[in-house]
């Protein structure tokens, strides 16, 4: 069987919050004949503490056929030098592992490394390089350009121009570049990356059918709801203004739930508290199975964020499966647009985002569901996990490039039984 080592610090599943965008990948890889090891840390980004009990090093936790490698890593509070030794724990201990793997007999023939952080893409281009396998990138985010966008860093800094030459060298010694986006891949094809390049945006499984549009809740405040993260990157300080800007205008049938943690989860709740936005709930992060059931709850959703580095909002694909307009905050021109399940809005106005909120309230329930039945419709379209897995089991079982073949290790491999 074809094996995928798969790197990835904050890689979930179904009952644990966080992202499961290479759960659903991998899922169907294994669906069509791949073997899949995650290689994911025990420590929870979003919940601060440890995920299983785990007796020893490591464990493999095999869910719907995937194989996940979970590893105890040093533990962090906050977004200072614990958390790089947290990645720079995950990367060592993450190459051991796999090759005490392979010393097993399980073998990857492909070594995938997601840019979470550069230390997870080094962990999977050594592991890829010891043992023979073909190593691909998956662009999570855009490092070190993310740090610029969040306004954490400016481009003439020391780390930034490390972290961007140590990140170019990997993008030149990848076989295949995963893109999430048309603006990623038009940016790795524009750096003269393009024939490594693979449009590969999140998908969920839809079985063949479009999502159901959810049957309006009956009575009750019209629900906005926002689920995500709480960090810089993501200016939630808008949503709540507008809140309160909505309760002077009289809109006391409007109600707004922010779902999620991070670093600002306690200055968002003490704005909130001090301009006396009541009409807004916080609501702690939630397994991805409790989260679609309560996105079914929402009359409308907020996507709101500055300019990403080429990522995906991973909120998307819950917004859309889960059946409600969506108002849509950000200067990224996303194919969403298109889709006319959404009403734009600016990410950085109070006054034009309760505009918008107020508009989306005011429409007429068949008009909303209509915005919500096109939302499923893109869905089906863009994001059907089956088929966007399909894409990538065809670069995955195609022989290498000659000039990814660079090790005795890999040569053994490609050599005839």
């Amino acid at each position: 069987m074809t094996t995928v080592y798969m790197f990835n610090q904050y890689a979930s599943y179904p009952g644990v919050p966080g992202s499961t965008r290479h759960y659903n990948l991998a899922r169907e890889l294994v669906r069509q004949g791949i073997g899949v090891y995650i290689f994911s840390s025990n420590f929870s980004h979003m919940l601060k503490s440890r995920i299983r009990d785990v007796d020893g090093p490591y464990m493999i936790e095999t869910v719907d056929g995937v194989n996940y490698v979970r590893m105890n890593t040093f533990g962090y509070f906050h977004n200072d030098w614990r958390r790089v030794l947290n990645m720079a724990d995950y990367a060592r201990k993450s190459y051991a592992i796999a090759r005490g793997l392979s010393r097993k007999g399980i073998v990857p023939d492909v070594v995938m490394g997601t840019v979470a952080h550069p230390f997870s893409v080094g962990s999977a281009y050594v592991t890829a390089k010891r043992l023979g396998a073909r190593f691909f990138i998956d662009i999570g985010d855009l490092w070190p350009e993310v740090f610029a966008a969040a306004g954490k860093m400016t481009e003439r800094h020391p780390l930034y121009i490390t972290v961007g030459k140590t990140m170019t060298w990997f993008y030149g010694k990848a076989e295949k570049i995963i893109c999430l986006t048309d603006e990623a891949e038009k940016y790795f094809k524009s750096r003269g990356y393009g024939d490594k390049t693979i449009l590969l945006p999140p998908g969920i499984r839809l079985d063949g059918a479009l999502p159901s549009v959810p049957a309006p809740v009956s009575g009750g405040p019209f629900r906005v709801v926002y689920a995500g993260s709480f960090q810089p990157i993501y200016p939630l300080d808008t949503v709540i203004e507008a809140a309160r800007i909505l309760k002077d205008r009289g809109r006391g049938d409007i109600r707004l739930t922010l779902v999620g943690g991070g670093v600002r989860a306690d200055s968002l709740k003490s704005l909130a508290g001090g301009i006396g936005a009541d009409n807004v709930e916080f609501m702690p992060p939630m397994p991805k199975g409790e989260l679609l059931e309560f996105l079914k709850t929402a009359s409308a959703f907020v996507l709101i964020e500055k300019k990403a580095s080429y990522g995906f909002p991973n909120k998307i694909i819950d917004y859309l499966s889960s059946g409600a307009p969506i108002i849509y905050a950000s200067p990224v021109r996303h194919a969403i647009l298109e889709s006319g399940s959404c009403v734009e809005a600016p990410h950085d106005d109070p006054e034009g985002m309760a505009d918008a909120i107020g508009r989306v309230a005011s429409m007429s329930r068949e008009e909303r569901n209509e915005m919500a039945a096109c939302g499923a419709r893109f869905l089906k379209k863009n994001h059907d996990i089956e088929r966007l897995a399909g894409r990538l089991v065809e670069h995955i079982r195609r022989p290498a490039r000659a000039d990814a073949i660079q090790t005795p290790a890999a040569l053994r491999r490609e050599a005839p039984k």
